[in-house]
């Protein structure tokens, strides 16, 4: 299947920054990571960027949420977590020219309502301007480095201390033409929109809390009725209101326009320095991991072909067994023996990938494997007799992983001509065991 799905471009590799275990030597998966520390090795975990393989769930964004509509015997619980997840958000991607560089910083915002509110930007520490800045100030260098010292758990990030550094840049504000300083800060994830964020702390808490602490403007644009407004301190109120409750104020000529017209009138002031974008939370879904157990990945590396799936008649690649467990590390990737293959395009010397499958890419299909034991290949015919799962019954806890990546393969598979329905269950009963 991911032979097929890396013909049809569906598959990619690319540099992720992922949990790193440096004892094990491994990456670790967010739930792994406890108060900064490998759950086994104890050792303190490192943000590292490292070569990963993706299967693009984003393609199938809108259609695993529009999906959810149809799913009437699913509960309303596990369909709201899995609508979150997929976080779909309108917006725009707005050009923000830096002084010094020649490259605009682009951020995505779904409140371009509140443009005339920015007071300063804000990228990931692995964002190339933080790296830009970081190779001529020794200050900003450390702050990257710090940052990499921690977990990628959006949770953790989200709830954790704001910390941040000054780049000593400043962009240029696309409609008032204010100089606002470029930061990098904790809490931005290179993962999500472009890595880089508008700050507009009059009216987003977090935004709020990092200018607070680094004395930084707060500025309020939007109004609520006759609600007072304190920069002083955060706003409770305007946590409680809808973006149809607001109205623009300090904002020159788009005063008093609602949150629709104002998405409008600031999105066609902007012209070509604005795009309208459609972003979804979810990220592609990384496969890869460095351990033993696991199914490796089928693909061999030819320094003149590149990367190729392997051919179907040499499937499955089969672990070695007479290995050496060292205790941190896999065995594979320390037997150059057995990475050693033959390119199956031009025939040269070639080697094979040594990261295995995250146990998630077996137990997103194996339902379906039960309808056609013995079959020649994943499934049969006999699997759209008994397909889609007429009661699915698990935890809570897969609400989100698991049902959704369990929900992907099967458009995968129905895409591959594999099944014929939509969605791989019909009744799902998730609850807390």
């Amino acid at each position: 299947m991911f032979t097929r799905l890396m013909t049809k471009g569906l598959v990619y590799r690319k540099d992720s920054v992922v949990n790193w275990d440096p004892v094990d030597q491994t990456v670790l998966a967010n739930e792994q990571v406890v108060d900064g520390r490998g759950w086994r090795s104890g050792a303190i975990v490192e943000k590292r960027s490292i070569p990963q393989w993706f299967l693009k769930i984003t393609d199938y964004a809108q259609e695993l949420l529009d999906g959810l509509d149809t799913l009437e015997g699913w509960p309303d619980a596990v369909k709201t977590m899995q609508r979150n997840w997929i976080g779909r958000s309108e917006g725009l991607q707005v050009s923000f020219e830096v002084e010094a560089l020649a490259e605009p910083l682009s951020v995505f915002t779904t409140r371009p309502d509140t443009l005339m509110g920015a007071t300063y930007l804000a990228v990931a520490a692995e964002h190339p301007l933080a790296k830009w800045a970081g190779a001529g100030k020794p200050a900003v260098h450390e702050f990257i480095e710090e940052c990499r010292r921690g977990g990628t758990a959006e949770a953790d990030i989200e709830t954790g201390e704001k910390k941040g550094i000054d780049t000593g840049l400043f962009a240029i504000h696309p409609i008032s033409g204010d100089k606002l300083p470029v930061w990098v800060a904790n809490f931005v994830l290179m993962g999500y929109g472009t890595g880089a964020v508008m700050a507009v702390p009059g009216h987003d808490e977090r935004d709020f809390e990092f200018a607070t602490r680094y004395g930084l403007p707060i500025r309020q644009v939007v109004q609520a009725g006759d609600e007072t407004y304190d920069p002083a301190t955060w706003q409770d109120w305007y946590a409680d209101k809808t973006r149809d409750d607001l109205k623009l104020v300090n904002s020159g000529e788009f005063d008093g326009l609602g949150f629709r017209e104002a998405f409008d009138a600031i999105a066609d002031a902007l012209g070509k320095r604005a795009q309208r974008r459609v972003n979804f939370r979810l990220r592609d879904w990384g496969v890869s991991r460095q351990r033993y157990w696991g199914c490796p990945i089928p693909v061999v590396y030819c320094e003149h072909c590149g990367a190729l799936p392997v051919p179907e008649d040499q499937l499955p690649v089969v672990l070695p067994e007479d290995v050496e467990f060292m205790g941190t590390g896999s065995p594979i990737k320390a037997d150059p023996e057995w990475r050693k293959t033959t390119c199956p395009k031009c025939g040269g010397p070639a080697e094979r990938e040594t990261d295995t499958f995250d146990t998630f890419m077996e137990s997103s299909w194996y339902y379906a494997r039960y309808t056609s034991p013995g079959a020649d290949g994943l499934v049969d015919s006999r699997a759209n007799h008994w397909l889609p799962v007429d009661q699915y019954i698990g935890g809570i806890e897969h609400a989100i992983m698991h049902l959704l990546y369990f929900r992907f393969f099967h458009k995968l598979m129905r895409d591959e001509g594999l099944v014929d329905s939509d969605e791989p269950a019909k009744r799902c009963c998730a609850r807390a065991w």
